[in-house]
């Protein structure tokens, strides 16, 4: 990705949070279309489509066709408001038809002034381990809906608030330790969520976890430190 800026003329375009955002909404994926010798061409191209959103992403799923003249592109709803940036697209065949993907506009706006003034982009963390296969398997299995915390950094964060990992007895028996089932005020049901949850904030923050802790809820107050 290249940032830049323009000199001249701009336009000021209304933003909609992710949450905002719903399955069937028309969107359009604004372009400068890119000639056949790589050259761009005075109009611009506009493609209308039916929006999906992702339940398990944290990037939106469109069928707009995603190629160099719109990725990097705004995506707009019908009123003309920004959605997100148009980023990826996953395509069997190898043309420019398939899922396409963006960056919800809530992200860019986090990321990119990041990047402009520091060239990189810090994520917060917890200091604590988490795997999303290992977790499914775990909330199938003891019914419990949340994130389970496998290890814990013992100079993390988690550590200096407590967080309690899981741990296995003599013969193998697995014995959870803390669940987390929410964020602030916003529940996480998947290690996936959890970092998509954990990057509405930065390092520094202190944020309030909701937590199972042998079965019962509790909270725990966390200090986020930058990750690697």
């Amino acid at each position: 990705m290249r940032l830049s800026r323009f000199a001249g003329n701009s336009w000021r375009l209304a933003f909609v949070a992710a949450a905002g955002v719903f399955l069937s909404t028309p969107l359009l994926a604004d372009a400068r279309p890119v000639a056949p010798r790589g050259e761009l061409t005075p109009e611009e191209r506009v493609t209308i489509d039916v929006f999906k959103k992702s339940k398990r992403s944290v990037v939106f799923q469109t069928d707009a066709a995603i190629n160099p003249g719109n990725s990097g592109g705004p995506l707009l709803d019908s009123a003309g408001r920004l959605i997100g940036m148009n980023t990826a697209i996953y395509s069997p065949s190898g043309a420019s038809a398939g899922i396409g993907f963006a960056v919800p506009i809530d992200t860019v706006n986090r990321v990119a002034p990041a990047l402009i003034t520091h060239g990189k982009y810090v994520r917060p963390s917890l200091g604590i381990e988490t795997d999303d296969d290992l977790n499914a398997l775990l909330s199938a299995r003891l019914n419990i809906e949340g994130v389970f915390v496998l290890k814990v950094d013992p100079n993390g964060p988690g550590a200096a608030a407590g967080l309690r990992p899981a741990r296995l007895e003599r013969g193998g028996a697995f014995v959870p330790g803390d669940v987390i089932v929410a964020i602030g005020d916003k529940p996480v049901s998947s290690a996936y969520r959890f970092q998509a949850r954990l990057d509405d904030f930065s390092p520094g923050d202190r944020v309030r976890l909701g937590i199972l802790r042998e079965g019962k809820p509790a909270t725990v107050d966390v200090t986020l430190a930058a990750g690697r």
